[in-house]
Order: structure tokens, then sequence, then C-alpha cells
């Protein structure tokens, strides 16, 4: 019985930053999660204020979706390589 005790001490002090290692990966899942829902909230904004603009005839209001369309481009790249790039840095620093 206590062999079994020493191998799985050995064990758990051969990764001293296995703990560290998974509060960051879930620190990075929800950073990922909050990014996701801003991705959401500002597709849909744009397109209420694309609707907005046109009704109104105010042409200012569609070019300026045109750079809030950029920057949703933008954030839903890096929310779909964002997984990847968290374990890179995880494995990288620890």
């Amino acid at each position: 019985m206590n062999e079994i005790f020493l191998i799985g001490a050995v064990i758990a002090q051969s990764d001293p930053f296995g703990e560290l290692r998974a509060v960051i990966a879930e620190i990075l899942a929800l950073l990922m999660q909050i990014c996701a829902l801003l991705l959401a909230i500002a597709i849909a904004t744009g397109f209420v204020e694309a609707q907005l603009g046109f009704v109104v005839g105010r042409p200012s209001l569609l070019s300026e979706v045109w750079f809030k369309v950029g920057a949703v481009v933008i954030c839903l790249l890096i929310a779909l390589t964002a997984v990847s790039i968290s374990n890179l840095l995880v494995g990288i620093f620890f």
C-alpha cells in the first residue's frame, strides 16, 4: 500500500507546474468565451446599426459599419485560432 502512495507522490512531483497549467488553461478558456460573446454582440449591433442607417438614409452610418465588420472578422479569426494559440503559449512558458 505504501509503495503505491510513493509512486503517486513521485509522479505528482515530476510535474510541478501541472496545477498552474490547468488554472491558466481555464482562465484562457473563460477569456475565449468572453471573446465569442463580444463577437456575437458586435455582429448583432452591426446588423441593427446598418439597418438603421439604411432606414434613416444616412450613408455615414453604413460606412462606419464596414470598419466594424472588419474588426469582427479579425475577432472571428482570433476566436477560431484561440485554442491553438493558448495551448502553444502554455506549452512555451510552462
